[in-house]
């Protein structure tokens, strides 16, 4: 079954969890808060053999350094190119080897990535210089911690002043660590990227000039913020999109949902564009009535993506209908939709914007009761993904779903299943007015971990949740055949898909 799943790595210790209390979270805090042992969190690795040993020891690591002074200041200076170093501080050999083997039980030798440090072989020492006054303390909070057979998993995110962080999510990392005597010996330190993203607005996909990256969506960390979007590439945040508004914190609108992401040269600059379509309650006055709002990013070499603002604007107010096909067509034509006279029309016009072969075929279904079809436009790819097209009173509407779908013929109903990273979410969409929106969701996967933990028995343990509340895998069964009856439904897979052209021809 198809969907936008990332590789995961599975933990593989089995035994019984056990949570950590508040006060042995606190405790783990003040221990990853050490100065010996913060430069361990700084980046992230799946084995210690990935460790930047620059970043451990950036300011000494909490061991004595000493300042090279005499000849060997001398001899440092001249194996350095420089004339003067104020900023250089010396750590043996030994001292460096003796705390990686204490703290992640490996030698410098033994790292990926060898430090740019000078070495003077006659006094056994590597010398480290950054600027002056230049640290890289980071200072985390806790959020949870477990222990599963010797392994603890602890669950932190960095500590940012909350007039810096206002709206924005803050990314939440996950560490591993062992006992080793008195302290610990760190195992991997992950970002835990499915931590409160929202599938829907979640995409892998190929951005020039970033190549293969991921849209993660998260969501709103209050009523009053904004969801964040990120770009992530290789388990690092490449960037943050800036936000629609200062703070990203919401002047009128109470998120609800993205309804789309497209990828795109809209402006023939040779980079990639990002147009994301969200719904809001509420927007206030003049704001859109159907509570949706776009907004265009540009995404070159060498620089941030910027919200082009304007542009967003114009989509936001000229588009009576603001889809994703018509806000694409605008983009490149400067084409507005006005009314149809027919869903013929009405369809024909919208695979116009679909020559572009980002799709692999096109249908027309027969989900809602009544006369008029729906137009499927399969995605070639997951990012494209699955667009469900209808038609009423003259307008169209437009959801984007994953390709991994089923439907009740002229029952009304369809069910998406998308998953990322372990996480999985099946949408059930009702045709309502003519418009395909939300009914019901399920989400279930490895929500408590960056990685799935395989239990005891030797299953994975996934946590389950219906519509938010919290259930059991069969309770999680029963509801959705509750309001599903996936025995009848068609699947995506079985849809015979015609090419642009023959649709085109079957709806003159």
């Amino acid at each position: 079954e198809e969907s936008n799943e990332a590789q995961s790595f599975v933990h593989n210790d089995g035994g019984d969890i056990n949570y950590l209390s508040d006060k042995e979270c606190k405790a783990m805090e003040a221990f990853l808060n050490e100065e010996g042992s913060y430069g361990f969190l700084v980046t992230t690795y799946e084995v210690p053999e990935q460790l930047d040993a620059s970043q451990i020891f950036y300011i000494g690591g909490g061991l004595d350094v000493e300042v090279p002074e005499g000849d060997e200041r001398e001899a440092y200076l001249e194996a350095a190119g420089l004339t003067e170093d104020p900023d250089v501080i010396r750590l043996t050999a030994a001292q460096i080897n003796d705390y990686l083997q204490y703290r992640a039980g490996v030698s410098l030798g033994d790292l990926y990535e060898q430090p740019d440090w000078v070495f003077l072989p006659e006094y056994r020492s590597y010398y480290i210089t950054h600027g002056d006054e230049d640290t890289n303390i980071r200072r985390i909070e806790v959020l949870d911690a477990f222990e599963q057979k010797g392994v603890y998993t602890v669950h932190y995110r960095e500590v940012i002043p909350e007039k810096v962080s206002q709206g924005w999510h803050v990314p939440v990392y996950e560490v591993t660590l062992r006992r080793n005597g008195d302290g610990y010996r760190f195992c991997a330190n992950r970002l835990w990227s499915q931590k409160d993203m929202l599938l829907d607005g979640t995409r892998a996909a190929t951005v020039t000039p970033y190549g293969f990256v991921t849209l993660y969506t998260y969501e709103p960390v209050s009523k009053e913020a904004d969801a964040t979007f990120v770009i992530e590439k290789d388990k690092h945040i490449l960037w943050t999109l800036p936000g629609w508004t200062p703070g990203n914190m919401r002047e009128a609108g109470v998120f609800e949902g993205v309804e789309g992401v497209s990828f795109g040269d809209y402006d023939e600059d040779g980079s990639t564009d990002i147009l994301i379509l969200c719904r809001y309650s509420s927007l206030g006055e003049g704001g859109r009535p159907d509570g949706l709002e776009a907004r265009l990013y540009h995404c070159r070499k060498d620089e941030e993506p910027e919200l082009d603002i304007g542009m967003s604007r114009q989509l936001n107010e000229k588009l009576p209908m603001l889809t994703l096909s018509g806000a694409a067509q605008y983009l490149r034509t400067g084409r507005i939709w006005e009314k149809f006279s027919s869903y013929q029309e009405a369809y024909r016009t919208v695979l116009d914007e679909a020559a572009n072969g980002n799709y692999k075929g096109f249908a027309l279904l027969k989900i809602e009761e009544g006369r008029t079809p729906e137009l499927l436009m399969m995605g070639a790819d997951e990012q494209t993904g699955a667009r469900i097209v209808s038609y009423h009173d003259g307008v169209v509407e437009e959801k984007q779903i994953s390709r991994s779908f089923s439907y009740l013929t002229r029952l009304n109903l369809v069910c998406a299943k998308r998953g990322k990273g372990g996480v999985y979410e099946e949408n059930i969409y009702m045709f309502s007015g003519g418009k395909l929106g939300l009914a019901q969701h399920g989400i279930y996967g490895s929500l408590d971990s960056a990685v799935t933990i395989i239990g005891s028995d030797g299953k994975p343990v996934y946590s389950y949740f219906w519509d938010d509340a919290p259930v059991n895998e069969k309770g999680y069964a029963d509801a959705k055949a509750f309001i599903y009856d996936t025995p009848r439904a068609e699947q995506a897979g079985d849809i015979k898909l015609k090419s642009r052209e023959k649709i085109l021809r079957g709806l003159k």
